[in-house]
């Protein structure tokens, strides 16, 4: 009996799951037009170079719903192991500000978010702070 009941509970998560898939990728160029940049906790370690994806819908009056991380990857600077969860907690948390211009139909969009900090050669070195670099479009 016990075995019968924990099929039918698995098979009943599945299909919960495949109801709540995510929608196509939005089209290309559909940058945001308000973007909230993350603001990382003070007492996060600052000494770190390494980027953050972030995967959302962007509803059709272009709200964004639903951020969750994709993926996170962070160097280790001075022998230091990298704590990335006060990271990954400022993006989801600023990706959910966003506004995307309206789309026809909800759509699903990964944005990556850069932590480093380059010197005046240009070239990544260990940050006092990070800066973020957000994909978006200049005019």
């Amino acid at each position: 009996m016990n075995r019968i009941l924990m099929i039918a509970l698995a098979l009943s998560s599945v299909s919960c799951w495949v109801d709540d898939e995510l929608p196509p990728p939005c089209g290309v160029g559909n940058s945001p037009v308000e973007a909230v940049a993350p603001i990382v906790p003070a007492a996060a370690d600052s000494q770190v170079c390494g980027s953050i994806v972030a995967t959302l819908v962007v509803e059709e009056d272009g709200r964004v719903t639903n951020p969750v991380m994709a993926r996170s990857q962070f160097k280790e600077l001075h022998r230091r192991k990298v704590d990335s969860a006060a990271y990954e907690s400022a993006v989801l948390t600023a990706v959910a500000k966003w506004r995307f211009p309206p789309v026809p139909s909800r759509c699903t969009k990964n944005i990556t978010v850069d932590f480093q900090r380059l010197d005046s050669n240009g070239k990544s070195v260990a940050p006092e702070s990070p800066e973020v670099h957000l994909p978006l479009e200049t005019k």
